[in-house]
C-alpha cells in the first residue's frame, strides 16, 4: 500500500513539474513573439518614417542661379533618376504605413490578417520587390549625382553642383537616406521570409 502511494505521489510530482515547464516554455514563446512583433514594427515605422523625409528633402530641394544673366533653376525634375527615387520613396512609404497599421492591430489582437498565411506570402513578395524597387533608384540616383559633383571628363561634362552647390548637397543627403532605408527593408524582408518559411 505504501509503495502504490508514493508511486502515486511520484506521478503527481512529475505531472506538476511538466506542467510548470510547459508554462514557462509557453511563457517564453509568448515573449519572444512580442519581442518580435515589436521589432518588425519599429523596422515597419523606420521604413515609413525614412522614405518620407527623403521625399520630403527631394521634393523640396529647390535653387535657382544665374548663369550668363539666364536664372537656371534645379529640382528633382532635371533627372528621371530622382523622379524614380520619388517615386519609389512614395511607394515604400505608403506600403510601411499600411503595414505599420496592419502589425499595430497583430500586436494587440493575435486573430488579425497578419496570421494568414496568403498575407505573410504577400507581405514577403512586396517585401523584395519594393526593397529591389529603391534599390535600383537610389543606385540611378547615385551615378547622377556623382556625374553633378564630379563631372566628366571623358565626355566633356563639367562639374553641376559647382552653381548648384545647396542642391545638390540636399539631394545627397537625401541618398545617402535612401540608403538607410534600404537596409531597413532588407532586414525586414529577411523577418517577413523567416515568418513565412518557419510556419
Amino acid at each position: 500500500m505504501s509503495a502504490k502511494k508514493d508511486t502515486s505521489v511520484s506521478i503527481e510530482n512529475s505531472q506538476e513539474k511538466f506542467g510548470a515547464a510547459s508554462q514557462a516554455a509557453n511563457g517564453n514563446a509568448v515573449g519572444a513573439s512580442r519581442g518580435s512583433k515589436l521589432a518588425n514594427l519599429f523596422l515597419r515605422m523606420s521604413g515609413m518614417g525614412i522614405p518620407l523625409f527623403v521625399l520630403t528633402l527631394m521634393v523640396t530641394a529647390k535653387q535657382t542661379t544665374t548663369i550668363l544673366t539666364l536664372q537656371i533653376s534645379a529640382d528633382f525634375k532635371v533627372s528621371k533618376a530622382f523622379e524614380a527615387v520619388v517615386g519609389a520613396s512614395a511607394v515604400v512609404a505608403a506600403y510601411s504605413f499600411i503595414q505599420t497599421i496592419i502589425d499595430l492591430m497583430s500586436f494587440f489582437n493575435h486573430n488579425t490578417v497578419a496570421t494568414k498565411k496568403a498575407h505573410a506570402w504577400i507581405v514577403f513578395l512586396a517585401d523584395q520587390s519594393l526593397t529591389y524597387l529603391l534599390f535600383g533608384a537610389t543606385a540611378a540616383a547615385t551615378e547622377v549625382a556623382y556625374i553633378s559633383k564630379n563631372g566628366s571628363k571623358r565626355v566633356g561634362w563639367s562639374a553641376v553642383c559647382d552653381n548648384f552647390n545647396k542642391f545638390c548637397n540636399i539631394v545627397g543627403g537625401a541618398i545617402v537616406l535612401c540608403y538607410l532605408a534600404v537596409v531597413v527593408l532588407m532586414v525586414t524582408s529577411v523577418l517577413s521570409a523567416r515568418r513565412l518559411f518557419t510556419r
